[in-house]
């Protein structure tokens, strides 16, 4: 009997022990695992499966699967991972919610729109890539935007033209300046070399023009024209060839060589009747002895001799003359610029013209000043007024500027 009440009042012991434990348990609700919802029919996977997206200081996410609490990473701004996971490891909860989500958006598109749903839709809709008011836009800014105003490619990326599109035109969708640089200009200037190359078929004979120059930073650039007369209808054409940098020292192999690759480019070696350059010295180098191969008929004299001459000369003379038609057809076929050398001209008389000096440097003192002086060039803006100031490159600017001051 007194055993049976020991046991008695043991348990009822433990059950006084198990009531206080139980009632010292607090139940954080943060430490509740969210569960996956099969209820739930959410638009993407992240949606559905996933929690607890977070974003690491490497730049890589992560996320925790709702059915098996495991964490999926992801270095890039794809989904794939995630995707790829609850198809491998819950393809029966994948296809139960793939099949749910379809009739919800099925039963969505069989629901019929309100006037202003389906005039809403209409507005809002954008024109196809081959649409011909999209390629009307989009030619349009390449052509005369890009192309002729010589506006820079990351304008189509900028706000406000964005805004001033959406204006002229909701319909139409602005192209990325990637778009721009790796399809666009490169089919755009495809086009062009097709025209170029099919003038310099055509034509019989072509002029050549080189030039080179310097910005503002120094970087050198070579730009080579061509001019022809056109057989349909001889009107004259005028082609830019090339247009490149130019690297390395300015010499006339340097030179030489740039002309030659853009000949063989467009298959014009045998055409060139004459080339126009300035006076520089690597220019005289580079295409004085130039000479090109079954081009030299073009340049013989017309022979007016009486057809009964004495025609047995010595072999020295045949020689002698010879290499002097040669050295005939060499100086034709390059052909000093008519301008460089009038500017040429114009400052060897300036130099022996004593009496102007004075004159000439009062005049640069005065335009230097309208561009030094803020006080005197408010002064000749009030007066509406500008003086250029002279420079040895640009032909004709000294006169221009002497015809301002006085």
């Amino acid at each position: 009997m007194s055993k049976t009440t020991n046991d008695q009042s043991s348990l009822a012991e433990q059950d006084d022990d198990s009531n206080t434990s139980s009632s010292s348990v607090v139940i954080d609700a943060s430490d509740i695992l969210p569960s996956y919802n099969h209820e739930k029919i959410a638009n993407s996977v992240v949606e559905q499966f996933f929690y607890e997206l977070k974003t690491h200081d490497d730049g890589t996410k992560s996320a925790k699967c709702l059915l098996c609490r495991s964490i999926v990473k992801q270095s890039t701004t794809s989904t794939y991972n995630y995707g790829r996971h609850v198809y491998r490891k819950h393809m029966k909860e994948t296809n139960k919610w793939k099949l749910a989500l379809d009739s919800k958006k099925s039963n969505k598109s069989t629901k019929q729109s309100t006037v202003q749903q389906s005039f809403g839709q209409r507005i809002n809709q954008k024109y196809g890539a081959h649409n011909p008011r999209q390629l009307e836009l989009h030619k349009m800014i390449v052509q005369d935007l890009i192309i002729e105003l010589g506006l820079p490619l990351s304008i189509v990326d900028h706000p406000a033209f964005l805004r001033a599109m959406n204006t002229i035109d909701p319909k139409f969708t602005v192209l990325s300046r990637r778009t721009l640089c790796r399809e666009a200009i490169p089919s755009a200037l495809e086009q062009v070399m097709i025209k170029v190359k099919q003038a310099c078929s055509d034509a019989k004979f072509v002029a050549l023009t080189l030039d080179t120059w310097s910005d503002r930073r120094m970087r050198t650039f070579i730009a080579i024209t061509m001019h022809t007369i056109a057989n349909n209808d001889d009107s004259f054409q005028d082609y830019l060839l090339t247009f490149q940098p130019l690297s390395g020292s300015h010499t006339g192999d340097n030179l030489r060589r740039q002309l030659e690759d853009a000949m063989a480019n467009f298959n014009i070696e045998n055409k060139v009747a004459r080339i126009v350059t300035d006076n520089a010295s690597n220019n005289l180098k580079a295409f004085d002895e130039l000479v090109i191969p079954g081009f030299e008929v073009y340049f013989e004299p017309e022979d007016d001799e009486d057809e009964h001459d004495d025609e047995t000369e010595n072999d020295e003379r045949e020689e002698k003359d010879e290499q002097n038609n040669m050295n005939d057809q060499e100086e034709r076929l390059r052909i000093p610029c008519f301008s460089h050398t009038l500017q040429l001209t114009v400052g060897d008389g300036l130099k022996e013209c004593g009496n102007a000096k004075p004159a000439l440097a009062k005049v640069a003192t005065i335009a230097k000043l309208s561009h030094k002086s803020t006080l005197f060039a408010e002064h000749l803006q009030r007066e509406n007024i500008s003086i250029p100031l002279p420079v040895k490159t640009r032909w004709n600017s000294q006169h221009h500027t002497i015809c301002k001051v006085l």
